[in-house]
C-alpha cells in the first residue's frame, strides 16, 4: 500500500494514516530481517515454486517461535536487544539485528511485474485505513505525537 503523497498531506488524518503505515512496514521489515540474520537460508534467493517458498517461511516462523518461547534457552537463541523494540512513548529503538550485514534481496528482482485488480481497490482501501485509525476504535493514544 502506498502513503498518501506529501503534497497533500494537509489533515492529521493523512499524517496519522502515513505514520502508521510506516510503523507497519518497519515491524514487516524487522521481521523478516530476523528470519534472514537466523536462518542461512534466505540469504540467497530461494531457487523454488512459490509454494514450497512459502512452506520454508512458515517453518522457519514456527522454528523461530518455538525457540523462543523455550524457557531453559532464554538469551541464547534471542539474545536482549536483538530486535527492534517500543519505548514508553511509542519510538522504535533499532535492534542489533540490523548491524549484520548480509546480502539483501531486493523484492523488485523477485517479485513478477504484472497488473493487479487489487491496485484498483488500494485507494479505497487507503482511504478507510485512514478514517479507522482516527476512529475512537482505531486510534493509539500517542500516534498524534508522532506526525
Amino acid at each position: 500500500m502506498r502513503p498518501f503523497p506529501r503534497r497533500i498531506l494537509v489533515t492529521d488524518r493523512e499524517r496519522i494514516f502515513n505514520y502508521r503505515l510506516s510503523r507497519a512496514r518497519r515491524l514487516i521489515e524487522n521481521t523478516f530481517g530476523i528470519l534472514v540474520a537466523r536462518w542461512q537460508i534466505l540469504h540467497t534467493h530461494l531457487k523454488v515454486n512459490v509454494e514450497t517458498s512459502e512452506h520454508i517461511i512458515y517453518a522457519l516462523c514456527w522454528l523461530h517461535n518455538f525457540l523462543i518461547s523455550d524457557e531453559d534457552d532464554v538469551g541464547l537463541y534471542n539474545a536482549p536487544g536483538l530486535v527492534d523494540e517500543n519505548g514508553p512513548n511509542g519510538e522504535i529503538r533499532n535492534g542489533h539485528w540490523r548491524q549484520i550485514n548480509l546480502n539483501r534481496i531486493n523484492a523488485e528482482d523477485v517479485l513478477p511485474h504484472r497488473q493487479n485488480i487489487v491496485e484498483n481497490r488500494a485507494p479505497q482501501i487507503r482511504e478507510n485505513l485512514a478514517d479507522y485509525f482516527i476512529s475512537r476504535d482505531g486510534h493509539v493514544p500517542w500516534q498524534r505525537r508522532y506526525i
